[in-house]
């Protein structure tokens, strides 16, 4: 998604440059078929005071339609008079190979950016969610542990109930021998004892 940002942003770009006839309204470009030069005046009668590159990217000032003369501004500050046959529109290779070199450097810098962008984005996403990961395999082994102590801690407790459910009845069998035999030591005190002391006492007696 971001490089087709990218590739659009650089169509836009390339399409703006060679759809624009110059960068202001007052600038032309010198004929690349070949230089050029400067002359003091509107015609070919006046002194020659330097030349222009083919290519160059230069002001127009003023332009003389009797001698189809244009007075320009060179990208040196100089003024003078060329043929006006020898200015375009159309931005020269000469000053938009720099122009495309500027943008592309920067494009170039933004992508660059943009993929340590991405590349330091995915690094982090990695670096956590491999400790997601890890903190859910310690989550669910701490889980399993809890799940094992859980179950060990029931049979355990079923154990001690069970324990527990022998040591009642063994107690109650104990207060049932324990009560039969307290009652039956009452039967014997309370019946058969009674009759057998008197019985001695009247064989005392007879004795006697």
């Amino acid at each position: 998604m971001i490089m087709s940002k990218y590739y659009l942003r650089l169509a836009v770009l390339f399409s703006f440059i060679f759809s624009t006839n110059a960068l202001a309204d007052n600038s032309y470009y010198i004929s690349e078929n070949l230089s050029t030069v400067l002359r003091a005046g509107a015609s070919d009668h006046f002194r020659i005071i330097g030349n222009v590159l083919a290519g160059e990217e230069v002001v127009l000032i003023d332009v003389n339609n009797e001698t189809h003369y244009a007075q320009i501004k060179t990208s040196k500050g100089k003024v003078g008079w060329i043929p006006l046959n020898m200015l375009k529109n159309d931005i020269s290779a000469q000053a938009l190979m720099p122009k495309l070199k500027e943008q592309v450097n920067s494009l170039t810098s933004e992508l660059d950016t943009l993929k340590a962008s991405i590349a330091a984005t995915s690094a982090n996403y990695l670096k956590e969610s491999n400790e997601n990961k890890s903190l859910i395999d310690s989550l669910k082994q701490k889980n399993a542990s809890l799940v094992d102590t859980l179950e060990q801690n029931k049979a355990e407790l079923s154990k001690l109930e069970k324990q527990l459910d022998e040591k009642q009845l063994n107690i109650a069998l104990k207060w049932c021998l324990y009560g039969g035999g307290v009652a039956g030591a009452g039967l014997f005190i309370g019946l058969i004892l009674p009759y057998l002391i008197p019985r001695r006492k009247s064989r005392d007696r007879w004795m006697n």
